[in-house]
Order: structure tokens, then sequence, then C-alpha cells
């Protein structure tokens, strides 16, 4: 082991250069999977605590927000097997005004104020939406922070003036960034008077698992009109809905693909890296081979060095993904897309890629060096 050490001493710029290459794959790896897999389980958490169960949409549409239902089916899912409440949300994406000044479009989400969603919000300031309101918002903290809008304050949405009613909490980042208002509203503001995005089912919970939800999904696909055509519905388990969302797949898959090609990149900065040594010290393994060590041991040697290479750049990598997070979090542009960024998962979706690029690199450069005979290592110069 002192060897190894010795020799990455001799290297210093090669050794820092390779750390420093790996580390920042390790990073952003780290990164991606921590705000695609932190969005997730944002999203998940704050369905599900908000009592829902399953969401159903309009089948066959690749953009949810682009989904439309009508309202009045609401009724026919609440009399299946096991249903316990339905509530209908109509999601819009809306310009605002404050304070005079026009500002980039959010999302506004309409619901029923009576309904089981909205009743188990968690109001931070003012109080909720009741059935009678009309004018009137409820507003994520985020929002209101980054608008500096206060309670009972009057905002515009597309032309219209909207009383802010109450500053609502939320463990979704989306959700603190949002805006609620009465679904009588917002359809009559956005011209879908009897419709919905998607309904928000609660299952009866004295017998809910997953099973009884799966299967409720199906009966929920399977309904029919009176004119027996299918009501072209899409029912999922909350987990399986925020998992196949757009948003959440996309960032996947940019997460998978940057980490592919970082660690390719990683990789061969670790197999450039040994080989340069291996080259370098050929007379110096042809005097240890002279002296008795076997194949194995040099293989071991510098794969050691590999090893020791990679594990610095995992730990520097992970330290680096963490103090990013601490920085780029305190944007509020962050805030709004993504929840944690940093979680044991994501720490080893870096970890382990990053293990693989160091096995790979290093492998070829210990063999390389093992194949080397005594007597024709002891006549390089």
């Amino acid at each position: 082991m002192q060897l190894v050490i010795r020799n990455l001493a001799g290297r210093q710029v090669h050794a820092a250069l390779t750390i420093l290459t790996l580390a920042i794959a390790v990073a952003a790896t780290i990164l991606l999977f921590g705000a695609a897999w932190g969005f997730a389980d944002a999203s998940t958490a704050s369905l599900e605590g908000r009592g829902v169960d399953i969401v159903v949409t309009r089948s066959g549409v690749v953009e949810r927000a682009n989904s439309s239902l009508r309202a009045d089916q609401a009724h026919i899912l609440s009399k299946l097997p096991g249903v316990a409440a339905v509530d209908g949300t109509l999601q819009e994406t809306v310009s605002l005004k404050t304070k005079g000044i026009a500002d980039h479009p959010h999302l506004l989400l309409g619901q029923d104020p009576r309904g089981f969603t909205l009743q188990s919000l968690q109001i931070q300031a003012g109080q909720t939406l009741a059935a009678e309101d009309r004018g009137c918002v409820l507003i994520g903290v985020g929002l209101a922070e980054s608008l500096a809008e206060k309670l009972n304050e009057s905002i515009e949405i597309e032309g219209r003036k909207f009383r802010i009613a109450g500053i609502f909490l939320s463990e979704n980042p989306v959700e603190t960034n949002l805006l609620i208002a009465p679904l009588a509203d917002l359809q009559e503001l956005m011209d879908r008077l009897g419709q919905v995005t998607q309904f928000e089912v609660q299952v009866d919970k004295s017998h809910a698992n997953a099973d009884v939800i799966r299967a409720l999904c199906q009966q929920i696909e399977a309904l029919r009109d009176d004119a027996d055509q299918s009501l072209g519905l899409q029912a999922l388990p909350v987990r399986e809905f925020v998992g196949s969302g757009t948003r959440n797949r996309l960032a996947t898959a940019m997460a998978w693909g940057t980490t592919s090609i970082a660690m390719v990149l990683a990789s061969l900065g670790i197999l450039n890296t040994l080989l340069v040594s291996v080259q370098e010290r050929t007379r110096e393994i042809g005097v240890l081979r002279a002296l008795g060590w076997p194949r194995t041991r040099v293989l071991r040697m510098i794969l050691l060095e590999s090893f020791a290479l990679g594990l610095l750049a995992i730990v520097s990598g992970a330290v680096l993904a963490v103090f990013t997070a601490v920085i780029i979090s305190r944007f509020p542009a962050i805030r709004e897309i993504t929840g944690p960024l940093i979680t044991w998962q994501a720490l080893l979706c870096g970890a382990v890629p990053a293990a693989v690029a160091i096995l790979l690199g290093g492998f070829y450069p210990a063999w390389h060096a093992a194949s080397i005979p005594a007597t024709e290592a002891l006549r390089y110069e």
C-alpha cells in the first residue's frame, strides 16, 4: 500500500486531474438523479398526505395538462365499491400581474372547496376556501415569498382580480409555487365549464391495500357509458402516476444519458493516467518482477492505484454535490421544480457507475503492466 501511495504522490498532477474529472462526473450524476427523484418523492408524499390513492386522467393523452374530463363523471367514480371520495381538479397555466407588474406564467389549480384534497391542505396564514367563496385564491408559500404578496391583497389573473384568502404549505416544491382557486371560478375564467383535468380518488381506508387499489384502477379503466362506449379513463396509483409523468421521465432519462457519457469519459481518464504511469515505471516494474514479484501482485498494485484514485474521486464528488446542492437550492427557480437534491439513492447512483468506471479504466493498464516480461522491462529506457 505504501508503494501505491508513493506512486500516486509522485504523479500529483495526473492524479489530481483524474480525480477532478471523475469527481465532477459523480457530483453531476448525484445532482441529476437527486433532482429527478426528489421531485417525484415530494409529489408522491404531497398527494398521499392529502389522502389521494388514485389519480384518473384521460387515456392516451401524452401531456397530462391537456387531459380533459367531464366533471360530472365524478359521480360515476364515487359509486364504485371501495371509493370513499372523489375530487375533480382543473389545471391551467395562467399569467399573473401583481402590483401592476406582469409576472411569468404560473400553474393555477381549480378545486372544489368542499373536496377532501383542499380541506386537507396545510394553511400557514389566512384560511382555506369556503364553499361560498368566489374571486378568492390560495397561494403557495414559495410564490408568496417571491412575489412579496400578503393576505387579502389583490392579484390579477388573466385580467381578473382575485383576493388572496390564504397561504399554504406543501411537501411538493411545485405546489408551493402555484395558486388554487375555486373550481367554478377557474372553469369560468378559462371557458372550460363542466370540465376538469383529472380526478383524485380516495379509497376506503378500512380495506385499502395495493391489491385493492390496483383492482379499483382496472375497474375505473373498464367503465363504459350508456351507449356501451368506453369512458376513455386512465387510472393509476399515486406513485405510478407521478413516476410516469412526462417531466419525471425526461429528467430520469437525461440523468441516465448524462451519467453514461460522464462515466465513459471518466473511465478513459483513468485508463490514460494509469497507462502513462505504467509506461513511466516500466523499468521499475521489471525490477520488481526480477525480485520475485508474481504477475498477480503487479496486477493488484495497479488496480489498487485505480481504486485509490476512484475512492478519492467518489468522496470528493459526493462532497461537491452536497456543497452545490446547498447553493443552488437557495434559488427560487430551483425550489419550484424539485425537492431535496441529495438522497442516499442518488448517492448510490453516483458511486456505483463511478466504481464500474474505475474497474474498466484500471483493468487494461493493470493487465498490461503484469504482462511485461521482466527482461524487456529491465532493458527499457
